[in-house]
């Protein structure tokens, strides 16, 4: 699912930082796992599983708010933060889940920001492949078994050979 932001507000480290700790605080408090994430600078991407499709809902509801109060509040701004209501696409496992994992991995990678996932600090790359322990996000484990991986090392080294086939191509967009 993308949320889309309005005119680009986070911009900055902070914001980025502010936002992500918000995704680990409401994980905890709603029912859901956030499998991969992207927070850029004008929308973020996150791939998420939940039991009930009310603790998506709810946990979206409760970020954009906070987020959007607090930067409101920080720039002494009191006009609309978002530019719209999230977006939720129901992905099943399999072949379609992997591509949508390397789409949001490759996100910053298409906008010729990075040449690879690593060099963007908020994405859930780092995380997954074991480079973040702390303050983290991905629910790796519960990925690895979405994906039908038998060992996080497994998961680990299908995400790099995938994203290192797809770099051949890194501006082109994938086939979903």
């Amino acid at each position: 699912m993308a949320a889309r932001i309005d005119r680009g507000l986070i911009r900055w480290t902070r914001d980025r930082e502010a936002y992500r700790a918000l995704l680990r605080e409401h994980v905890q408090r709603f029912d859901v796992s956030v499998l991969d994430y992207c927070v850029t600078s004008n929308h973020v991407h996150l791939l998420m599983e939940a039991t009930e499709r009310s603790a998506i809902s709810g946990f979206m509801r409760e970020v954009a708010s906070e987020f959007a109060r607090a930067y409101n509040r920080r720039k002494q701004r009191t006009n609309a933060f978002w530019g719209d209501n999230y977006h939720a696409t129901l992905i099943e496992d399999g072949r379609y889940l992997w591509e949508c994992l390397c789409y949001i991995e490759l996100n910053m990678v298409r906008c010729r920001v990075v040449a690879h996932p690593q060099e963007w600090a908020w994405v859930g790359y780092h995380e997954i492949m074991g480079q973040r322990q702390r303050y983290r996000v991905v629910d790796v484990e519960r990925l690895c078994w979405r994906v039908q991986a038998g060992t996080v090392e497994e998961l680990r080294r299908n995400l790099a050979a995938s994203l290192a086939e797809r770099k051949a191509w890194p501006w082109a967009v994938l086939n979903l």
